[in-house]
């Protein structure tokens, strides 16, 4: 088993990552997250991340973006505090003249945040059901009810 290197590890294609609990998930999926937008110019929307609890899905959506206003302090220089070194490292890719482009990139990544594409597992079939009725046969008005309530 190999063991994943943040900032070289391909954003593009099909990757699987397993690991155990309490080993990092949510921040190296936040991190990857983050070098999508500045390396790839991505917007939010165009970042698929399915996880598997409600709960999971709220706190990638806090990580993501603490992790872009801590890129957005970096890159204004308005922090006495030490940056994180996964922030810095992927900002220190970037000469400086690059920095007020990216900076605006990301304030705008930020405001747009709440539209990302994040999703539980069931939540995700649910929306391309939804989104594909037609193609998949699938009633229009399809209901996502609670196990508990089966």
């Amino acid at each position: 088993m190999n063991s994943l290197d943040l900032l070289t590890f391909p954003l593009t294609g099909r990757s699987l990552i397993e690991a155990s609990a309490g080993t990092g998930k949510t921040y190296t999926i936040a991190a990857m997250y983050l070098r999508a937008l500045i390396e790839h110019n991505y917007q939010p929307q165009q970042i698929l991340v399915v996880t598997f609890t409600k709960a999971a899905t709220q706190e990638l959506r806090e990580r993501i973006r603490a992790l872009i206003k801590e890129a957005l302090l970096f890159l204004q220089a308005d922090t006495d505090d030490k940056p994180d070194k996964v922030v810095q490292q992927i900002l220190g890719k970037y000469p400086l003249e690059n920095w007020q482009q990216i900076q605006q990139h990301l304030q705008d990544c930020l405001l747009a945040i709440d539209e990302s594409a994040i999703f539980t597992i069931h939540g995700f079939v649910h929306r391309m059901l939804a989104e594909n009725a037609l193609e998949t046969g699938t009633m229009f008005e399809m209901e996502l009810v609670d196990s508990d309530e089966v």
